[in-house]
């Protein structure tokens, strides 16, 4: 699969952060009272259990990792980023083998939405990443957008996470980069 341009993926990345999903927001239980909502809105009241949304949550449990990592994905489709730069197509299909990829890789489930959040296309960029000891949370600032941001091979500005992913930058420079500089904000992030 071919990727988009970094400049493309810099102008996505910019878009995605400027729309905030509503659920980012709420707590674990607040979360769980909407969920709870919609199961006795889909049942009347009545055997919420037996209803589609029950038996989802079923497969979730017991998907576990894999449902956390779809989750991740999710929540960044959500937020508007392109689903071509996310997992290369528009389908649930495509986000599940792209959340294979990660667990494959050996990356976290609960931080793949923060790689691509930080600009981190590749697993094996992350894994690496997390190898020298950069982990995609110290890549973000408070908002949750890139932090560090380097001149990319056309001269545009992409967030480190990128330029690793997109082999303009060793893993060893971008945690050299990370330990002596605080995070700035791009300059068009606000």
């Amino acid at each position: 699969m071919a990727m988009p341009s970094a400049e493309h993926r810099q102008t996505v990345l910019r878009a995605g952060h400027e729309a905030e999903a509503v659920h980012s927001s709420l707590t674990a239980d607040a979360l769980a009272e909407k969920v709870v909502k919609d199961l006795d809105r889909d049942s009347f009241g009545s055997e919420w259990w037996r209803t589609p949304t029950a038996r989802r949550l079923v497969d979730f449990a017991t998907i576990g990792p894999l449902a956390v990592a779809l989750a991740g994905i999710s929540g960044i489709l959500q937020e508007g980023e392109d689903p071509m730069w996310v997992v290369g197509g528009v389908t649930a299909a495509d986000a599940l083998t792209i959340a294979r990829e990660w667990l494959d890789a050996d990356v976290e489930a609960a931080e793949v939405g923060a790689w691509l959040r930080a600009g981190c296309w590749s697993p094996t960029a992350a894994r690496c990443l997390v190898d020298v000891g950069v982990r995609a949370d110290r890549l973000l600032d408070a908002h949750g957008r890139p932090a560090y941001w380097v001149e990319g091979r056309h001269g545009e500005d992409v967030p480190v996470a990128s330029a690793v992913a997109d082999g303009d930058m060793s893993p060893t420079d971008a945690a050299r980069l990370v330990t002596e500089r605080p995070h700035q904000d791009h300059p068009n992030s606000h």
